[in-house]
């Protein structure tokens, strides 16, 4: 099937390359104000609870309006990134920390269910050696890929040991680098690929997705927007058949544009650092990393639903839902 290639509407900030940032990841990320610290500290006075909505009277109190604003406008229309090093973590404690980190969530959009156990406030940290634990509890290497919803948020606790750099590329420059290099892929990277669901399938919907979903779709609003889980795509088409060679071929070059050195950025997260990206815009991914038992990697993370609402490419949308992943039971 041919897909119409309507042209995406530009979003130059949203189009960078890991080769034009000397400064690495802190050139796409807009300045820190004075005084954030003591305006996320004063948080801590309210009653912040996990799993409860956070009013956005105590955000506007706490006088985090403009920060707010600020990084909406780079999420969204700029960059796609945010990034805030040095949080003190250390004076907070882990728990205040993690309140801080849940309330700042509320200021850019709704907190979604990250698995079958309704955690709306994950941990990525590893559990064990399984090679079919979820990806977050893991120490394994993370392939370039997406989450879930419009925003990723995460916060570091503690990093481990050794290894788990992180990785971030732009759909954008993949759009354009595939476009130059081999445009005959891109027809089939808009038509999308059916999905595995790994037994994470909402009520009433088929364990593999009976539509495509686009790895480079056009929005309604115009905007371009990704959605790409390599290994859902893979165990689908092990199980059906379905991807043609030409699909394959696409999917490959994906990959590999996605990896490709002059395009992914590579950035570590310190303890007290804290990042969110626009998943709509942006794949992610890491490096393996090891523990000890002195030096065990934590790191806090958040879905969010923007408010307002997104424009979405209907079948992302429909894969995305609006609550995250169903809880068991």
């Amino acid at each position: 099937m041919t897909v119409q290639q309507t042209p995406f509407q530009k979003r130059p900030l949203a189009h960078w390359s890991a080769s034009t940032l000397p400064g690495g990841i802190d050139d796409l990320c807009p300045p820190v104000r004075p005084g954030l610290i003591e305006r996320l500290t004063k948080l801590l006075t309210y009653p912040v609870a996990i799993g409860e909505p956070v009013p956005t009277d105590w955000l506007s109190e706490s006088g985090l309006d403009l920060d707010i604003a600020l990084w909406r406008k780079s999420l969204f229309e700029g960059t796609g990134v945010v990034l805030v090093r040095n949080l003190p973590i250390a004076d907070w404690g882990e728990d205040a920390t993690r309140k801080v980190f849940w309330a700042i969530g509320h200021g850019l959009g709704r907190p979604v269910s990250q698995s079958r156990k309704g955690d709306v406030l994950g941990d990525i940290t590893k559990l064990n050696d399984d090679p079919k634990e979820r990806g977050y509890r893991s120490g394994r290497a993370l392939n370039m890929h997406t989450d879930s919803d419009d925003v990723v948020g995460m916060l570091c606790l503690r990093q481990g040991a050794s290894g788990g750099e992180s990785h971030l590329v732009s759909a954008y420059a993949i759009e354009d680098y595939l476009t130059r290099t081999q445009p005959e892929v891109i027809d089939a990277l808009r038509q999308g690929f059916r999905y595995d669901w790994n037994n994470e399938e909402p009520a009433g919907e088929p364990p593999i997705t009976d539509y495509a979903i686009p790895a480079l779709g056009l929005a309604p609003d115009g905007s371009l927007q990704t959605c790409f889980l390599s290994n859902h795509i893979e165990r689908a088409h092990d199980k059906l058949g379905t991807l043609s060679e030409h699909d394959l071929n696409a999917l490959s070059a994906f990959k590999a544009a996605a990896d490709h050195p002059d395009l992914r950025l590579e950035y570590s997260l310190a303890a007290g650092d804290l990042v969110f990206i626009d998943n709509l815009s942006l794949l992610h991914g890491r490096n393996a990393f090891e523990d000890t038992p002195e030096r065990r990697r934590l790191i806090l993370r958040l879905w969010l639903v923007a408010k307002p609402k997104r424009s979405r490419h209907p079948a992302i949308a429909r894969f995305y839902g609006d609550g995250g992943i169903e809880e068991n039971g």
